[in-house]
């Protein structure tokens, strides 16, 4: 039996003469002048296509992100803690050093300073403006930062010539 569709195109319907009816591992879907069909067999491999891609958006996602660097490469200045900065600053006054925590605050503006805080809640002031005039916003994330400890009226401040912003620590 032919019918006419909404284009006056002949077609057939299931189960005409040429055209098979759908069985139970067939899945049939009419479309304008045209029958898709798709077997079981075809699902499975849509499937595992389907599952591999999950998998490899996952491993992408769940690995390490490198860090972003601005600046000169690290020298090999000596890591000092926040806190040791802050109990001792006259020893490492105008000092070429690296510090290491997690961004509490940065310029929203462009980046150029931030405070960086410590594992034990203790932070700094990281002046960057001098050398990078424009940062990234990377609030909350791990950084590292060289630079000197410089005095600044009754404080100090930390002037940084390079840093690294998430990912891996510098060697």
């Amino acid at each position: 039996m032919k019918t006419t569709n909404e284009c006056n195109v002949p077609s057939q319907q299931p189960g005409s003469a040429g055209m098979p009816r759908p069985t139970q591992s067939t899945f049939q879907i009419d479309m304008v002048g045209r029958t898709l069909r798709v077997s079981r067999h075809d699902l499975g491999g849509i499937a595992g296509i389907l599952s591999l891609l999950v998998a490899i958006a996952l491993a992408i996602g769940c690995s390490k992100k490198s860090a972003q660097h601005f600046g000169e490469p690290f020298t090999d200045a000596p890591r000092v803690a926040i806190a040791q900065l802050l109990e001792t600053p006259d020893s490492y006054r105008r000092q070429p050093v690296r510090v290491q925590g997690e961004i509490e605050r940065q310029c929203p503006a462009a980046g150029c300073w931030l405070f960086l805080r410590d594992a034990a809640g203790q932070s700094i002031r990281v002046e960057l403006g001098d050398y990078f005039p424009k940062l990234p916003l990377h609030v909350g994330e791990p950084a590292e930062v060289e630079g000197e400890w410089i005095p600044k009226g009754d404080r100090h401040e930390f002037i940084g010539t390079r840093i690294a912003f998430g990912g891996e620590a510098a060697p």
